[in-house]
């Protein structure tokens, strides 16, 4: 089960690359002038903007409030603007957990910020109508902020907005990922990482991360592993046969850290190898066309609803899912749930969720050497099955109301960890 195997694949390499589309030449020139002379200036004046916002929140002048108390009965959630149409990843799981707290007859404050002209209404009935939970909404410098036990900061901006919330009596950093990923190598990413070193309390939700920034940051911390909705992504009843074989790819060309062109670059590579696979792509809506990709097997569902990607991930073998930041994608566990075989690139933290190849499979982010693995899988699809059935079991493991529940109690005091993340 090895993907180190040669193959007499074709070595005409030139037969696979993506050609420019013809529009794209002729506009080159001119997007290229763009981009040099105006879309640079677009991304120093956002950023400008963005570090005097910041600024307003130095962290230095920020408080920390002591604790006369540990019950939680009131919090305030600073999440920046979003789209309540596409409830997704970071979003999506600060909104569960509130509706945990919201179970547990706690109430709710939405703080959102970044976005002025919100419609609170019908805001608020969106959230409702998708998560089942029903926070009052605030909008950040419009509405008066109200007090409450604790105010949780859920990006690395936030975290600054939330050190200077006076009226919380405690501050927690409830973290999703290391977003200094998200940025180059400049000022904004280097205030996300000071962020990680402000006095909070911290809750990680994912394990790799955890053990990450308990390793980087040695912070008492809370863990909630992931939770996938059982409900939702659940196995076929039968799997799929080998053949065709297909193959889940979480293609998002807009977000650096889920690496679209190394999935690109990786099929087009494996349908030399692998004539009768098929492709089909959702997290994005895009041209396919665009990257010299035919509709005969490559099938591109954009933006999908959890129980429809649900049903696409019940139909496939793999699930090829990458991740260049310390969180493991949310969608790779939830692939596994519906009894995909996971293929990701390799990092430091990865092994909870491949156990040396025992539940996935994480490969170099070569794409020779994802291709000719695809094709061991294809070749191996029996053997291959047992560790994605392996795989199934993991990604199922963690309950989300009992471990929404442990890290609540955890933070009012009730139960007691040693900061160490899950193994």
């Amino acid at each position: 089960m090895s993907g180190s195997e040669t193959y007499g694949e074709p070595n005409n390499l030139d037969s696979l690359r993506v050609r420019t589309p013809f529009w794209f030449r002729r506009l080159g020139k001119l997007l290229k002038y763009v981009d040099k002379n105006y879309t640079r200036h677009v991304r120093n004046i956002d950023e400008i903007n963005e570090l005097l916002t910041i600024g307003e929140y130095d962290p230095h002048s920020g408080c920390t409030p002591p604790i006369v108390h540990r019950t939680i009965n009131t919090t305030s959630w600073v999440i920046p603007a979003f789209d309540p149409d596409h409830m997704y990843a970071g979003v999506y799981s600060a909104l569960r957990f509130m509706s945990a707290l919201e179970r547990k007859g706690k109430t709710n404050n939405l703080i959102l910020y970044g976005n002025p002209a919100i419609d609170k209404l019908s805001f608020s009935k969106k959230i409702s109508s998708t998560v089942g939970v029903t926070p009052r909404i605030f909008l950040l410098e419009m509405d008066a902020l109200p007090a409450v036990d604790v105010a949780f900061a859920t990006f690395w901006s936030s975290a600054y907005i939330v050190r200077r919330y006076k009226k919380a009596a405690r501050h927690i950093y409830f973290v999703q990922d290391y977003e200094p990923d998200f940025s180059p190598a400049n000022a904004l990413s280097r205030l996300a990482h000071e962020s990680y070193t402000q006095p909070m309390d911290y809750v990680v939700h994912g394990i790799g991360l955890a053990n990450y920034m308990k390793d980087r940051f040695n912070r008492h911390q809370h863990t909630l592993p992931f939770a996938v909705e059982r409900d939702v992504y659940q196995p076929p009843e039968e799997p799929p046969a080998g053949k065709p074989f297909k193959v889940f790819f979480y293609g998002r060309p807009r977000v650096d850290r889920n690496d679209f062109a190394l999935g690109v670059a990786s099929l087009l590579k494996a349908k030399q190898l692998i004539p009768d696979m098929e492709v089909y792509c959702a997290g994005e809506r895009f041209n396919p066309k665009i990257y010299g990709l035919s509709p005969e097997w490559w099938h591109n569902w954009g933006m999908l609803t959890r129980r429809e990607t649900a049903r696409i991930y019940r139909g496939c073998n793999v699930a090829l899912v990458f991740g260049f930041t310390r969180a493991t994608p949310m969608v790779a566990l939830e692939a596994m749930a519906c009894g995909c075989l996971l293929v990701t690139n390799r990092n430091d933290y990865e092994d909870w969720i491949t156990q040396g190849g025992r539940t996935a499979v994480a490969v170099s982010p070569n794409p020779v050497t994802l291709a000719k693995t695809l094709k061991v899988i294809s070749e191996n699809w029996d053997e291959y099955l047992k560790v994605a059935k392996k795989g199934q079991i993991l990604a199922t493991s963690w309950d989300w109301n009992l471990e929404a529940s442990r890290v609540i109690a955890e933070l009012e005091g009730e139960a007691q960890t040693d900061g160490k993340a899950y193994s």
